[in-house]
């Protein structure tokens, strides 16, 4: 022990290479949107509050919350409801797509599948979970469903035409109360796993039924605008015509949360506690913990003093185009529909930096904050400045928070409104900013440096519904464009000769249109979704009906073009295209040159020429939401790969990132190594694809690599298989001709 004490104590004077990345290689991480809780749920000394996206909870005892995903063993994300059952301490959460899991107090997480795989006549949408002795009663679109805890399986349902979406269930004096939208119905509560029989329901009360809560002698029912009590025969209003929002109980208190504050209903008379801004409230003591509107969860402490708890994350799921620059990648959050047009979402953006998350909608800044649908940004590389467009707004371009320059169709030739709108940017290497505008007489714009526009009218009008923009090394402009049929979609590529204020000179004035056709692009299909600049100067398109690489793009405009091809993989008999017929949404080319592939089933890494199935991530093998895969980033620093999918967003370290020619800040992580770690360790900040050795401190080469791009990895264990033992390491790098070389210092303790 005091060997390993010693040698960790050098390692922590060693600062300079303890800078390490925020996310290890293979590790996932969930970024969901916290900020609007719907509701608190007390479990023992947890508090759980979930949005219409993100899950968290907060541990009282300690002040530390806690993001929850996939990520952390659940099933799902997008929660409907969660309760909990104090006696057999079980919290029951249960999901958007009806799917269930039961947690446990040691931590443990079943899934309950049973609702989610049956098939039923109506919704299977669950708006609330009640208990009654050891049964789940599960208020439903279609019924009730019961489970027993004790046995972990399904005990019964109670259906009927009578009792259609239900809102909230409860047994009070040997009957069984449903809420539903047509009124308070009621049956004879039945043996235990007996359903109750259609027949069996009678109505109670009529009216729109939102909820009820047990109480002493009777129920609490929150029916239209009226709080009610019900003692089996008779209702007694409690309050009415006021904004209720929700009802809960913890032991024996009963908290209506209302817009004006807090009704304690246990209490006679009725409490009332000025808490505005709240969609839910508990208490807990004398310390009120809220589901607030905008500011997550919070937790107001009696001499007033608020604590906010939730964990930061992006305003909200949706995200558009991302671009990164050094630590930072910036997402747009407005989505753009698939073939163009508005969805009219404010947003704002997201800029993530180090496992922090900023949004610009927290912070007043002129013309943004009348921006919606803020879909597309790109980054000047040369000088870190960002470029924002609201789609049919503007375009504004910032230096950190400052302004820098706005645009709209007042004081540029951009047409926007009327369905017309800015549908992607790309910064060249002379830091001129391209336009694709949708729907407008010219599909794209050039600005200069100098704040210099055109436009290019003369192009193709077929490319008019342009959505993407992609520009070669050769400085060819590619535009994807949509018809909203996938008739007579495809890509357009234009060439301004690299004097885009000099029109004279381009070689094709026009455009050429690319799609199926033999000698015109031999593209899969024409409903291109995806197009991906590689490292080696190759075009990477993703199209409906499968991937095709354009090997030569530079003579596409030519008289002698090269059509785009397939990758052949395979030999004998089983020989097939990559991906074959799959639908490929989006690509993301990394450091290294490898391709992230998102398609219709997942999430694929392929090796860089596409010859080798690296890594294959889909929702059933991995943490990943869903398939629905929509954008692709990554944060060129670390080589943490954003994945955009349409329950949220998360991220997967991927060990490789961008490089220069000679070494940057060299970091490694996790370092030290400690007791129980068995995942990568890699090596960042390295130049492009640099030679890689890992000695002991005796000199001795345990292993050797090549980087990734500017990222190395290594699992930690010798050549013979074996975990590398306790000690320091040194780690050579240098960069393909020998003339930058680095060493860095590893500790492993075991």
């Amino acid at each position: 022990m005091r060997v390993k004490l010693l040698l960790l104590a050098l390692c922590l004077g060693l600062a300079s290479f303890l800078n390490a990345q925020n996310i290890a290689v293979g590790q996932w991480r969930a970024h969901l949107p916290q900020r609007d809780p719907l509701r608190v749920v007390q479990a023992g000394d947890y508090i759980y509050a979930w949005t219409s996206h993100g899950f968290c909870r907060y541990h009282m005892p300690s002040n530390e919350t806690e993001q929850l995903s996939t990520v952390n063993g659940y099933t799902e994300v997008g929660i409907s409801y969660a309760a909990y059952h104090p006696e057999r301490k079980i919290l029951v959460i249960a999901y958007q797509n009806s799917n269930i899991d039961l947690l446990f107090d040691n931590g443990t997480i079943v899934n309950v599948p049973d609702l989610y795989n049956a098939s039923v006549n109506g919704s299977k949408e669950i708006s609330k979970i009640s208990f009654y002795n050891e049964y789940a009663l599960i208020s439903c679109g279609f019924g009730v469903l019961v489970y027993n805890l004790d046995r972990m399986e399904s005990s019964a349902d109670y259906k009927s035409n009578l009792i259609v979406d239900v809102k909230s269930t409860e047994v009070f004096n040997n009957q069984v109360y449903v809420a539903t939208n047509a009124g308070l119905f009621s049956a004879p509560l039945p043996p235990a796993g007996i359903s109750i029989a259609a027949s069996s329901w009678s109505e109670v009360s009529t009216g729109e039924y939102h909820d009820l809560v047990p109480t002493q002698g009777g129920l609490i029912a929150w029916h239209d605008t009226v709080i009610d009590t019900y003692d089996g025969n008779t209702f007694n209003t409690l309050l009415m015509n006021k904004e209720f929002r929700s009802i809960c109980t913890v032991g024996d208190e009963i908290f209506l949360t209302t817009s004006e504050g807090v009704y304690l209903l246990n209490e006679n008379p009725v409490g009332f506690y000025d808490l505005k801004g709240s969609r839910a409230s508990i208490r807990i003591k004398n310390d009120w913990i809220y589901a607030s509107e905008g500011f997550g969860i919070i937790r107001k402490y009696p001499s007033g003093e608020l604590a906010f708890l939730s964990p930061r994350g992006p305003y909200r799921a949706a995200a558009g185009t991302m671009d990164s620059y050094d630590n930072k990648l910036y997402i747009g959050g407005g989505v753009m529909l698939p073939q163009g047009g508005a969805t009219y979402t404010y947003n704002g953006y997201y800029t993530y930096t180090e496992g922090f998350w900023e949004n610009s909608i927290e912070t007043p800044t002129q013309y943004l904050d009348s921006f919606y649908d803020i879909h597309a940004v790109t980054v000047d590389h040369k000088t870190g400045r960002l470029w924002v467009a609201g789609l049919e707004e503007g375009i504004v371009e910032l230096a950190g928070k400052q302004i820098i320059s706005y645009y709209d169709e007042f004081n540029s030739p951009l047409q926007l409104k009327v369905t017309r709108g800015i549908s992607s940017m790309k910064v060249d290497e002379k830091r001129n900013l391209w336009v694709a505008n949708f729907e407008s007489g010219s599909p794209l714009y050039v600005l200069s440096p100098q704040g210099e526009w055109d436009s290019f009218p003369g192009i193709n009008p077929q490319a008019s519904r342009v959505l993407e923009l992609v520009i070669d090394n050769s400085g060819q402009k590619w535009l994807r464009f949509g018809d909203g049929l996938g008739v007579t979609a495809g890509i357009l590529v234009y060439s301004d000769n690299k004097t885009p204020f000099d029109k004279t000179d381009d070689p094709y004035p026009s455009g050429k249109v690319l799609s199926t056709a033999g000698g015109s692009g031999g593209l899969p299909d024409n409903q291109v979704n995806c197009m991906a600049v590689d490292r080696n100067g190759q075009i990477w398109v993703g199209t409906e009906k499968g991937l095709a690489v354009f090997y030569s793009p530079s003579n596409i405009l030519s008289t002698n073009p090269s059509d785009a091809k397939q990758i052949v993989v395979g030999s004998g008999d089983d020989v097939g295209y990559l991906l074959g017929d799959e639908t490929i949404n989006a690509i993301l080319v990394d450091g290294g040159n490898r391709k992230w592939i998102a398609s219709r089933s997942g999430l694929w890494l392929v090796s860089p020429d596409g010859q080798e199935i690296l890594a294959y991530y889909n929702e059933d093998n991995s943490p990943l939401f869903t398939n629905s895969i929509t954008q692709l980033g990554m944060v060129e620093s670390t080589g943490e790969l954003m994945i955009a999918t349409d329950r949220g967003l998360i991220s997967l370290g991927t060990g490789s990132s961008k490089a220069g020619d000679r070494h940057g800040e060299v970091k490694v992580y996790p370092n030290p190594v400690r007791p129980g770690y068995s995942g990568e360790i890699s090596v960042s900040g390295l130049p492009q694809d640099a030679f890689v050795k890992i000695t002991d401190i005796a000199g001795n080469v345990v292993y050797e690599t090549r980087a990734n791009g500017g990222t190395a990895t290594w699992n930690g264990l010798r050549p013979d298989g074996s975990r590398a033992s306790t000690g320091v390491y040194l780690i050579f790098s240098g960069n393909s001709d020998g003339s930058d070389t680095f060493v860095s210092k590893l500790l492993i303790v075991n």
